[in-house]
């Protein structure tokens, strides 16, 4: 009987265990899934956009004038927007390009204008004497060491340059290219990047979630570039500086040519490379100025990177044109952003330049960047010519993240640019 009793309980604890077994059960499978949280950075890379530039004084009439030229919401997320161009070493006084940023970034908020920002710390540098005077006493910023600081045409601060020249549509004459390797320099364009990012940083997170699509992002370079159109040397360049100060009508013909490593002028890029260690001795490689390159851009977006700009939403910006794809990608790629290039005369970029773009396009996205950008491209008045770009180059890739044409006041008076504009949004 006892035994019987033993047995009994027996049983009842163990039906009592399996039922309490079963009703968790039952009750774990009924339990409503959690939402999952929603990844910011997910719903950022759904936001692309077709961008108009402009500089930093005439960001309010390219602002209000994208407002009014584009309305509604695009089906596909595609919004039309501004690229602002703030040249960070152009001046003297930080507070003019603090100013304007501050400005431009609530007038965006306002009028609910995409912008994307460019803190330029190469072309322009004529707000900081200090960085390349080495060879007039009697100017501001004089010290015979900058000689160190911009480029030269041989091994030695003994070929340092005085003058670079530049085309933008016409020779002109500029400063002399920056030795981007220099301590000096790179510790100048640290500077504008911890004085002006903050600002967008705490502007961009403060806008509430449905506007935060209005950081269209960070772009990183200026088609940076080493002797190519953006501030090459001519054979002798200095000579026509210390003869004709002030009159440029002797200077020689343009020569651009396109190939490689000197591109029809006079070879640069030895003060960047002796001063970085890659090369001290020899002839410069296209492959030598691309590691220069892609040196100077990985700081620069890791610095970004380091004071909160995502990797979605961060551009470099190189000169297109490299013999292969794979230099290409080694100029352009950085871990910390995403490739961008220029674009001039292409309806499709990736399908151009024997591919070069496409390839370095391809591997760059096969090695986590998660987009890739036209970040400077030429528009046109002729309809199918812009409709095709946008089309077929811009919103059928998905990977392409922005196009960005220079300018918002050309494109302003082309009604068949903006027609082709608005088609693409609404499509």
């Amino acid at each position: 009987m006892k035994n019987f009793k033993e047995f009994n309980l027996l049983v009842m604890k163990l039906s009592y265990i399996f039922f309490l077994l079963l009703s968790l059960l039952f009750s774990a499978s009924c339990k409503k899934p959690e939402k999952p949280k929603e990844n910011t950075a997910t719903a950022q890379l759904d936001n692309r956009y077709i961008l108009f530039h402009s500089d930093e004084s005439n960001y309010t009439a390219a602002i209000n004038g994208v407002a009014g030229a584009f309305t509604g919401q695009s089906p596909k997320n595609i919004h039309a927007g501004c690229a602002i161009t703030f040249n960070c070493m152009g001046h003297s006084d930080p507070g003019i390009v603090a100013n304007a940023l501050s400005g431009a970034l609530s007038l965006a908020q306002t009028k609910s204008v995409p912008v994307f920002i460019c803190l330029d710390v190469e072309q322009w540098l004529g707000g900081h004497p200090e960085l390349w005077n080495w060879w007039n006493p009697n100017g501001a910023g004089y010290n015979a060491s900058n000689a160190n600081n911009v480029e030269w045409f041989g091994w030695s601060n003994s070929n340092a340059i005085k003058i670079s020249w530049r085309n933008w549509g016409g020779q002109a004459r500029v400063l002399p290219a920056p030795n981007l390797m220099s301590p000096a320099y790179r510790a100048l364009a640290r500077v504008q990047f911890n004085r002006y990012i903050p600002t967008i940083m705490n502007w961009y997170n403060a806008l509430p979630a449905n506007k935060k699509y209005l950081f269209a992002g960070l772009k990183v370079g200026w088609e940076s570039s080493i002797g190519t159109t953006n501030a090459s040397y001519h054979p002798n360049g200095n000579y026509y500086l210390e003869t004709w100060p002030t009159d440029r009508s002797h200077d020689p013909a343009w020569s651009y040519n396109g190939i490689p490593p000197a591109y029809g002028f006079q070879q640069i890029g030895y003060a960047a490379l002796k001063t970085s260690d890659l090369k001290t001795t020899g002839s410069i490689t296209e492959a030598d100025l691309a590691a220069v390159i892609h040196m100077h851009l990985d700081d620069l977006t890791e610095l970004a990177a380091s004071l909160g700009i995502p990797r979605e939403k961060m551009f470099t910006h190189v000169q297109p044109g490299w013999e292969t794809g794979d230099l290409e990608y080694k100029a352009s790629y950085t871990g910390s952003s995403c490739p961008g290039f220029s674009c001039y005369g292409f309806t499709d970029i990736r399908q151009q330049l024997s591919n070069r773009v496409g390839a370095a396009v391809t591997k760059a996205l096969a090695n986590g960047a998660p987009a890739w950008g036209m970040v400077e491209a030429g528009p046109s008045n002729d309809y199918n010519f812009m409709y095709q770009l946008l089309h077929t180059g811009f919103a059928a890739d998905p990977s392409c993240r922005l196009v960005s044409f220079y300018n918002w006041k050309e494109v302003a008076n082309w009604p068949n640019a903006l027609k082709a504009t608005r088609t693409v949004l609404a499509e």
